[in-house]
């Protein structure tokens, strides 16, 4: 019976990596640009796509945001050391320092820092 359970682990293992695969490579043909926001600590957040306003409001620590648009999605962080970005499946890292204001514009290839 333990090879049994042996041969069920690897099964397992080899479906979450297939699903994380296929999610990346989903994300990475995109037309246009996702952006994931993982808060470590509480921060106010204005985002925009596109030129409309998505989400804002203010976000509690531990929660992760996704937010899409066609050609950029814009990002205010009201603590910015509190959020760490994704775009398009690419991690970018904290968004800035603990307490700093930013505001930043994501499209398909780049985060460009607006303030």
């Amino acid at each position: 019976s333990q090879g049994k359970v042996t041969q069920t682990a690897p099964k397992q293992e080899s479906t979450v990596i297939d699903v994380a695969n296929s999610t990346a490579s989903a994300s990475g043909m995109t037309d246009g640009v996702e952006v994931v926001a993982t808060f470590s600590s509480n921060c106010w957040t204005w985002v925009t796509s596109d030129g409309k306003d998505v989400f804002e409001g203010f976000v509690e620590k531990g929660q992760r945001l996704t937010w899409k648009g066609k050609t950029n999605v814009n990002v205010t962080l009201g603590n910015a050391g509190a959020v760490e970005i994704v775009r398009n499946g690419k991690p970018m890292g904290k968004a800035g320092k603990n307490g700093e204001v930013v505001e930043i514009r994501y499209t398909k290839d780049r985060a460009e820092r607006v303030k």
